[in-house]
């Protein structure tokens, strides 16, 4: 496996457990990534400040059993900094703590989560799918009006009846990626593919949990959905036609 990106990316890795720590970064180093590591949230925080001023590609991973939710406290600094939505971020946790995962992955804190312990394999591929996400240049030169919604990927913004609506970076990408596909179905396997490894377990579970996030951005729960349905047993379609009062369904995500 080679870098995912030009010039060499710099890794953050913040967890406390200096065994799991060391098993890391002799796979990245391997790979030829940059490391940096820090054993708890004051020390993350500073190395992140530090590294963040460089004009290098940069992915952190953070641990989620940190003490008193300070990995949730790491990835909130993050993200409100001047930098922070352009940095992919894997989350790794306990797989008994459902809770965390989802708060994590539907407030926006990190792009995806691996469940503690987990495939050095899988670890890397999830850090290379990640950087490819973010660092490669594609979907440019998109604007799209439908019905109240207007979608510009040039400037990465999405507006419900004119109200910017906020996205996490992966959101982003399920609706450009839909948007893309506009009127034709489009498999849980093949939008997960896109979004994570193929190899990944927990693909399926994570895009229900986006969806579910984006669905509460731009619909009336109490109405049919206007914009992203879903077909059961397969996948998802972005309306082809814009209908005020679409066909009533029953959804699950």
């Amino acid at each position: 496996m080679t870098p995912a990106v030009s010039g060499q990316t710099l890794i953050l890795i913040l967890d406390r457990d200096p065994k799991r720590v060391n098993v890391l970064r002799h796979l990245l180093e391997r790979e030829r990534y940059q490391v940096v590591t820090a054993g708890d949230a004051s020390e993350g925080l500073w190395s992140y400040r530090k590294i963040v001023l460089t004009d290098r590609p940069i992915l952190a991973v953070v641990d989620m059993t940190l003490p008193s939710g300070a990995g949730m406290d790491v990835l909130r600094v993050i993200r409100s900094s001047p930098r922070g939505q352009e940095i992919p971020i894997l989350a790794i946790g306990d797989p008994e703590n459902s809770e965390i995962k989802i708060r994590t992955l539907t407030e926006g804190a990190a792009d995806d989560f691996l469940e503690k312990p987990f495939n050095p394999r899988e670890f890397l591929v999830r850090i290379g799918v990640l950087l490819r996400r973010y660092y490669q240049e594609e979907f440019r030169g998109l604007r799209f009006v439908f019905g109240p919604l207007t979608f510009d990927s040039d400037r990465m913004e999405l507006r419900l009846e004119g109200k910017e609506i906020f996205l996490t970076p992966i959101e982003y990408r399920i609706v450009h990626y839909l948007i893309l596909h506009q009127g034709f179905l489009v498999r849980k396997e093949d939008l997960s593919a896109a979004l994570w490894s193929p190899d990944t377990m927990t693909e399926e579970d994570n895009l229900k949990v986006h969806i579910c996030s984006i669905r509460k951005k731009l619909e009336d729960p109490a109405r049919a959905p206007r914009f992203i349905e879903t077909v059961r047993g397969f996948g998802y379609r972005f309306r082809k036609h814009w209908q005020e009062e679409p066909p009533l369904e029953k959804d699950s995500s």
